[in-house]
């Protein structure tokens, strides 16, 4: 059985490599496809292997933009870098603000109490 299968698809593919061989032996520069003649948009489709590539990078890496939105691994990492540029220092950058007024105020406080107790 095994050696049957071994024998079918090495005629399978050796009859593949004759078609092609009778196809294109003869082709020159100008020669098109015959399935993009007859069908472009499936030729189209064919051609660029069902645009799984091009679905992957939209969805899973991120290197193609959905509109103004990227998916992806890239998208979490723009969205995280806007979170921490936007919230995380915004709220440490705040913090140091309202630090600085409180001491700001409280030396205006105590200088001006002990200019009035001396």
């Amino acid at each position: 059985m095994e050696y049957g299968l071994m024998i079918l698809s090495v005629g399978a593919a050796v009859v593949g490599l004759g078609l092609a061989y009778r196809s294109y032996a003869r082709a020159g520069k100008d020669y098109s496809e015959p399935i993009a003649v007859a069908s472009p948009p499936l030729y189209r489709v064919l051609y660029n292997k069902w645009f799984v590539d091009e679905g992957y990078d939209y969805i899973f890496t991120g290197r193609r933009k959905l509109g103004d939105v990227r998916l992806g691994v890239m998208g979490a990492g723009e969205a995280s870098s806007w979170f921490d540029a936007k919230i995380i220092d915004g709220a440490v950058n705040d913090a140091g603000w309202i630090t600085r007024a409180i001491a700001t105020l409280s030396s205006w406080w105590i200088s001006g109490s002990s200019t009035v107790c001396v």
